[in-house]
Order: structure tokens, then sequence, then C-alpha cells
């Protein structure tokens, strides 16, 4: 999972962890998803210590973690607001983005969802959906919304990779 926000003196700040790190494991159990590393906290309790394996420019380290007791201020970002669709939206990617001076975004994407099927991850930028250019989060959702019964392709720039095209499979639900 990646960290996509540490916040302002908060038990990760203070362990040490940066935005863009890869955590791999709490206290030896594997994490995958934002889910996964909520139910691993609550399980350790507030003020015990944590082996958190990371992996930060390609090399795996260990930090050690004392957790705080829960404060919504400082809880770990997953990037998505009351704003984005639920996973019962046909249109959902299972993915949410944030527009910046790069375009949209991808903060975080649910392992679960049709995005991660097609093997976006999180810092590809969206370009266009369906050759059509989005530079919104609205026109991202309209574009998509359109092409629900059908693929949906996407030109997203990745770093280090540059443009690619990925296909996202129809939505089954409903």
């Amino acid at each position: 999972m990646i960290v996509s926000s540490v916040g302002e003196g908060s038990a990760a700040e203070r362990a040490g962890l940066k935005r863009g790190d890869v955590i791999t494991s709490f206290n030896g159990q594997a994490v995958r998803d934002m889910n996964a590393l909520r139910n691993r906290v609550a399980d350790a309790g507030p003020g015990s210590t944590a082996d958190v394996a990371i992996v930060r420019d390609g090399a795996e380290k260990h930090v050690s973690v004392k957790l705080d007791e829960h404060n919504p201020d400082h809880a770990a970002r997953d990037g998505r607001s009351d704003g984005d669709q639920g996973s019962s939206d046909k249109a959902a990617l299972g993915i949410s983005v944030t527009s910046d001076k790069k375009g949209l975004v991808v903060q975080d994407v649910d392992p679960d969802g049709r995005a991660a099927d097609a093997g976006i991850r999180a810092g590809d930028v969206i370009q266009e959906v369906n050759r059509q250019p989005v530079k919104t989060v609205d026109e991202l959702r309209a574009a998509v919304r359109k092409s629900t019964d059908k693929p949906t392709l996407l030109l997203i720039s990745r770093e280090g990779v540059g443009d690619v095209f990925v296909t996202v499979k129809p939505s089954h639900n409903g």
C-alpha cells in the first residue's frame, strides 16, 4: 500500500514514514490495502509499538511505530472524499483521483476494482477517456459513465514509462 500522505504530528510522521513509501507488512502480517492496514492497527491497539516493513527508493526498511489513540485529524488518508462514487455506481472504476497541475492524478486504487484489474496504479495521471481529454473529476466521471457496458480506453501518463493506453473492462455489477 502506497502512503499518499502523512499527518503532521502523527505516529507515522514520528516513525519517519514519508509520502511515497510502500507499506508491505505490519507486525509481520502482509498489508495490501488501506482496510488491511486499519485492521492491523486496530488489532495492535493504542500505545503498542509495531514493526512496519516499507519499501523506499527500491530498498526494504523496517521502522518502529508507537501507535496513538485514534485521532481523525491524524488518521491515514485514503484519498477518498464523500463526493466519490460508491461501489454500487456502475461507472465507478475503483480509484480516487485529485486534480492538480499535472492533471488527474490517481491517489488510491481499490484492489478489487476495475482499475486495479487493468493495472492502474497510484501516481498514474489520467489524460484521456475513450480518446477524449479529461481535465476534471467531473469530466472523468461523465466519460466513464458513457461507456459502462463496453471497455473503457484510458490514456495515462506513468512516471518512468511515459504515455500508456490501458483498457478497463466493463462493469458487471447490478
